[in-house]
């Protein structure tokens, strides 16, 4: 995020409270759980997510209803919402709808103004009411974004333009720019910027640790978050009494394991480690030194552990990359201009990959590619791209696309699937073996999302349907805790690897300089 001029420092700062979870993502007690604020209008009343659930870990998707801010029972008005936000007046609604794959924005509600493939988030209407401000994500599951307008007619202008981790979007209370907290590097580090109807933007505070904007008064004081974060990787051994901290800095994600369970890979996005980007680390699992293997994001090992699968930032989008974890050279792997990458994954062999992503403006899919050469080929429609591939032979289980979301058995070699029986849309499958049949799954519970903990986690026999209890992840330092995500096991079922993160919150009053 370009910093081309930095205001005046803030008048005032005075600090409210401080709790030890995070804020941002929980609502007042005011129904049941599963109940996500996301607006409050001038007339006092509340428009909330009701059976909310986590959508990509950048917002929440449920149904859409209003209350009165004094209480009663909230009144349903429409489904599939994840961001929606009151006119001025109170007397309308406008926001974005998850429509199978693909978000809408609706200004006001129930007329369509604009569909995209990508992720948009944050929508905010103007204080006069006649055009809504928002972020769009290019990819569906990632934090970057742009600031964006569009007026009732559906004209839209782009205000930014550098692709990086933004969040807290408001307007100021004039309406002649919009105000937001942005991260020039791996999203930990927020401060606030502003940036006018005509593009021009200029970094108006910064403090250490990160300022999450959440709203602007009528009278022009912000109200604003301040976090401390701290994300670890654990690994848990048979022989082991107790699971083993195996991060390097404070910001360790996506532990992944080689078969044995002697190393592991995970991505280290402190700026610490060497840069701005998160850093590939390879260590083994016995504490030894972390060895640096390149910028990126790991998402799989080979099978011999000879050779590390990681996504890339590069200025056209994003690559694939083949790090080697002893002696040898950096690979790049052909995607064919699929620049919005998400999950890629050998399949058993080494000899060819499957990755998940999308060209510019199309809904993400799954293709194959072999690391002979040649060109990715498609494997899947248009909106399927949750997949998880066996440890044996070339299929690979996905989630069909919204609203189905049923799980699928593809084979690498056709097009052709086929139903997954006593799967349902509430497991999250870590582990799958094709000729046994069996999947180790993570169960979301009702209302609850699928890092919140305790984690559940269960082996599936696919054949009849038995289930039975694996392990419940569940940290001991529960203050600050702000969830746990299974990522990883090794094909014995014996050692596993899981994400903690932490969040401690204050809450403070801004007032700007005049």
């Amino acid at each position: 995020m370009a910093d081309r001029s930095c205001s005046a420092v803030p008048r005032k700062v005075r600090r409210l409270a401080f709790t030890s979870f995070d804020l941002s993502t929980r609502s007042p007690t005011i129904s049941p759980d599963g109940v996500q604020l996301v607006s409050v209008s001038s007339r006092g009343e509340l428009a909330i997510l009701t059976g909310a659930s986590s959508r990509y870990g950048v917002d929440f998707l449920g149904t859409l209803a209003v209350m009165p801010l004094g209480g009663g029972a909230p009144r349903e008005v429409a489904e599939h919402v994840v961001g929606a936000d009151w006119s001025p007046d109170g007397s309308q609604l406008a926001i974005i709808r998850d429509v199978g794959e693909r978000d809408q924005i609706e200004f006001p509600l129930g007329v369509p103004r604009y569909t995209t493939a990508g992720l948009l988030s944050e929508l905010r209407i103007s204080p006069r009411g006649d055009r809504v401000a928002y972020l769009e994500h290019s990819v569906r599951i990632d934090n970057r974004s742009e600031v964006w307008l569009m007026d009732r007619r559906g004209t839209r202008k782009q205000l930014t333009f550098e692709g990086k981790s933004i969040t807290g979007l408001t307007w100021a209370r004039d309406g002649s720019e919009l105000l937001f907290s942005a991260d020039p590097g791996s999203g930990r580090q927020y401060s606030i910027y502003a940036v006018r109807l005509d593009g021009s933007l200029r970094h108006v505070m910064e403090v250490p640790g990160s300022f999450i904007l959440q709203d602007v008064s009528r009278e022009g004081r912000w109200l604003v978050m301040r976090d401390e974060r701290r994300t670890s990787v654990f690994v848990h051994r048979p022989e082991w009494s107790e699971d083993h901290d195996l991060s390097w800095f404070d910001e360790s994600t996506g532990g992944l394991l080689t078969d044995d369970g002697a190393s592991i890979v995970f991505a280290e996005s402190n700026a610490s480690a060497g840069g701005d980007e998160p850093i590939v680390c390879l260590r083994k699992t016995d504490g030894s030194p972390v060895v640096k293997l390149g910028a990126g994001t790991p998402t799989d090992i080979s099978d011999d552990g000879k050779w590390v699968l990681a996504r890339v930032d590069v200025s056209h989008g994003e690559q694939l990359v083949l790090y080697p974890t002893g002696a040898g050279t950096t690979r790049k792997i052909n995607t064919g201009g699929v620049d919005n990458l998400w999950r890629a994954s050998f399949f058993p062999g080494g000899d060819s990959v499957l990755f998940s992503g999308g060209i510019s403006g199309a809904a993400m899919r799954c293709y194959v590619q072999s690391l002979a050469g040649g060109s990715p080929r498609p494997v899947t429609p248009e909106g399927v791209f949750r997949f998880k591939v066996s440890q044996h032979g070339s299929s690979f289980l996905v989630r069909a696309a919204a609203p189905d979301s049923r799980y699928l058995r593809y084979d690498a070699g056709s097009t052709a699937w086929a139903p997954v029986p006593w799967l349902t849309n509430s497991d999250a499958v870590w582990y799958w073996d094709s000729e046994s049949n069996i999947a180790l799954v993570s169960r979301k519970l009702k209302g609850r999302t699928f890092n919140d903990v305790p984690i559940v986690l269960e082996t599936v026999d696919l054949r009849k349907g038995r289930r039975k209890p694996f392990r419940v992840l569940d940290p001991p330092e529960s203050r600050g805790l702000q969830g746990v995500s299974f990522t990883d096991v090794t094909p014995d079922l014996l050692t596993y690897t899981y994400d903690a993160s932490w969040k401690r919150s204050s809450l403070w009053v801004v007032e700007p300089a005049k």
